[in-house]
């Protein structure tokens, strides 16, 4: 039994040998194989290199493009606005000034109105005034008279002289 398995051993290691002898065929099949994909590599590394180059400097161009378009546009609404709250300016003052001339006029025949109304009742109460000092005088004189009268009858019930006519009331100049 031993004889068998040493030439099962044998005949297997024959077959290893057998197996390896064609290895460094398909090593060198390989290797060649490995350096045309490292040529690729490096040719597509290259390449690659080249395009993202190209990439870089399109984008820096159409962001330059874009900057510069964004600058002009962002100037033309500065401007635009610029004219807009002129223009509304303009009318908003136009509007103040409208309106506070209407307001004054309102306010000055407000004023002339109440103005007015005073004078007549300072003319009202002038005239009751004057018609109650009138008044008052007429009746103040009337008091004195009586009072005279009095005084006089007085007098006359003891025996004095009779008294002065009283005078007549002054006149105003």
């Amino acid at each position: 039994m031993a004889d068998e398995l040493l030439s099962d051993r044998v005949e297997r290691l024959e077959k290893t040998v057998e197996g390896l002898q064609t290895l460094p065929a398909e090593v060198a099949v390989l290797g060649e194989r490995v350096g045309s994909v490292e040529t690729q590599i490096v040719q597509l590394r290259a390449q690659m290199r080249v395009e993202f180059s190209d990439v870089r400097t399109e984008m820096r161009t159409e962001c330059a493009a874009v900057r510069s378009e964004m600058r002009t546009e962002f100037a033309a609404v500065r401007d635009e606005m610029h004219t807009g709250f002129a223009s509304v300016k303009t009318e908003l003052r136009k509007e103040i000034r409208v309106e506070v001339g209407a307001l004054r006029e309102e306010m000055n025949e407000r004023f002339a109105g109440a103005r007015d109304d005073m004078l007549v009742g300072l003319a009202n109460v002038t005239n009751e005034l004057g018609r109650e000092i009138r008044e008052s005088k007429r009746h103040s004189q009337m008091l004195f008279e009586e009072m005279l009268g009095r005084i006089a009858t007085l007098g006359e019930h003891r025996g004095e002289s009779p008294a002065r006519k009283p005078r007549a009331p002054r006149r105003k100049r």
